[in-house]
């Protein structure tokens, strides 16, 4: 197997080299090229099929990367992902490759062939789609009349949440894969200082003169590490059982001041005191 910085070298020297099919060719008649360094993207959807079914099974990395690199490198050609699967390659020979290929589809805005729905496919989601919105209004309607929401009626709409947003992110293309997240982590040295698991996981920091919790927040491509809840502070926590009047005030009283600042989301100190703390 010839390693990627072989097959770029002797297709330089190669006799045909600006001809149809080459590399030099395609960097000059590409579409939506990015920069100079990305030269092939599938366009026709027979290479939209092709990477497809090359991402469908699991693509060895290689020594080096270069099992992979020859697989994709007639469909993707860019060199911040052959430089990527390189040191993937290096790390772990045996690796799937797809993780890195699909962090690179993103940037290079690539997706793949997709097969359409049938029409009963789309009437069927269709009704799914209204009885989930009309099901959001009862919904809303029966938490607003019950101060005393049941804990079980909550985790059953945490697990309905969590689906709802991966499926939210399918349909706006900002899915990310695990493994690929998992890979950003490795190389965020925010993390190791902040001393947490990964982000968006927030740790109690009890030797912090002034803030109980700390959190490297991540919402798409921002991050930010955050301090957040005052130290010491007796805080309500998520509803219990029998908590107690002044308990609950707490809560309402907390969420009411910071409202806006919660809505901001992950990148807000508020966000993140309203989640672990109230």
């Amino acid at each position: 197997m010839k390693s990627f910085k072989d097959l770029k070298e002797e297709m330089s020297h190669d006799k045909d080299w600006g001809t149809p099919g080459s590399v030099k060719h395609a960097k000059k008649i590409t579409p939506g090229q990015k920069n100079e360094g990305t030269w092939a993207i599938p366009k026709t959807p027979k290479d939209k099929a092709a990477l497809s079914k090359l991402m469908s099974q699991p693509i060895k990395l290689g020594k080096e990367g270069d099992e992979a690199a020859g697989k994709i490198y007639s469909l993707i050609g860019d060199d911040e992902l052959f430089d990527d699967l390189y040191i993937a390659g290096k790390k772990n020979p045996n690796g799937d490759a797809r993780p890195v290929i699909k962090k690179h589809m993103k940037r290079l805005k690539i997706s793949e062939a997709k097969d359409p729905a049938s029409k009963d496919e789309q009437s069927m989601a269709m009704r799914q789609a209204k009885f989930i919105s009309d099901f959001a209004e009862d919904l809303v309607e029966y938490i607003e009349d019950n101060e005393d929401f049941p804990e079980w009626m909550q985790n059953k709409l945490t697990a309905i949440h969590e689906k709802a947003k991966d499926l939210y992110a399918s349909m706006s293309g900002s899915e990310k894969d695990d493994e690929e997240e998992k890979m950003d982590e490795e190389k965020d040295p925010r993390l190791a200082r902040a001393g947490v698991s990964g982000f968006n996981k927030a740790k109690r920091t009890p030797g912090h003169p002034k803030k109980s919790h700390i959190v490297v927040a991540k919402d798409g491509n921002k991050v930010k590490t955050i301090r957040f809840g005052q130290q010491g502070a007796e805080t309500a926590g998520d509803p219990k059982k029998g908590e107690s009047d002044r308990m609950k005030k707490k809560r309402k009283s907390f969420k009411a001041r910071h409202g806006d600042n919660i809505k901001k989301g992950k990148m807000s100190a508020a966000y993140w005191a309203d989640k672990e703390k109230w």
